[in-house]
């Protein structure tokens, strides 16, 4: 088995503003313990990473994002979490409307492709202005949906990261071995920033 925890996947902007989330997936590393969920119902599997990720949960900078299978925490930025709800309603364009938008655009080239109509030319420069407009905002949308993280994106999560990692790395909260791991971890970091 292999860890069961919910990780950062590719980043994205909200439509219509500039906040950023994160699509999630489920991290698959190595296990190194197994937690006791749900008053004992469950038992989910975790790797070291996650597990001082987990330690974190219920603090303000948590970066726990729970379980792949379970619910997300209200407060993450990810796809799915209450926050991204409320930021997705707050840019009046509802995740569903975005799935809708871009049916009717593929609907309405399968029909016009299907079928031709003779119109008034006024009627069919208007159609073929409604249409720009939609087809624009397909594009934006598909184009938002599509945004890959930039280096500096990149290097901040990174360093997000290793500042989390040296705040959990102490005498007391962890044993030696996780602190040796912690600071491992962290050389890893340091070194894909500076790949970048």
């Amino acid at each position: 088995m292999n860890c069961q925890a919910r990780i950062l996947a590719v980043a994205h902007t909200i439509p219509n503003t500039k906040l950023i989330y994160h699509t999630t997936t489920e991290c698959g590393g190595e296990i190194s313990k197994k937690l006791s969920i749900d008053s004992g119902d469950a038992h989910m599997n975790i790797c070291s990473c996650c597990f001082r990720r987990y330690n974190t949960k219920g603090k303000a900078d948590s970066t726990w994002y729970g379980w792949f299978d379970g619910s997300y925490p209200p407060e993450a930025k990810v796809r799915g979490s209450k926050w991204y709800n409320e930021a997705v309603a707050a840019s009046l364009i509802e995740p569903e409307d975005i799935e809708e938008l871009t049916q009717g655009m593929e609907d309405m080239s399968l029909q016009a492709d299907a079928v031709e109509v003779e119109e008034e030319p006024e009627a069919q420069v208007q159609e073929a202005q409604v249409q720009e407009v939609q087809e624009a905002q397909v594009q934006e949308v598909q184009a938002e949906e599509a945004h890959i993280i930039s280096k500096e994106e990149k290097k901040a999560v990174l360093k997000a990261r290793i500042k989390d990692i040296q705040a959990s790395a102490k005498p007391g909260k962890m044993s030696l071995k996780d602190i040796q791991a912690a600071f491992k971890e962290i050389t890893n970091l340091k070194t894909q920033i500076h790949m970048l």
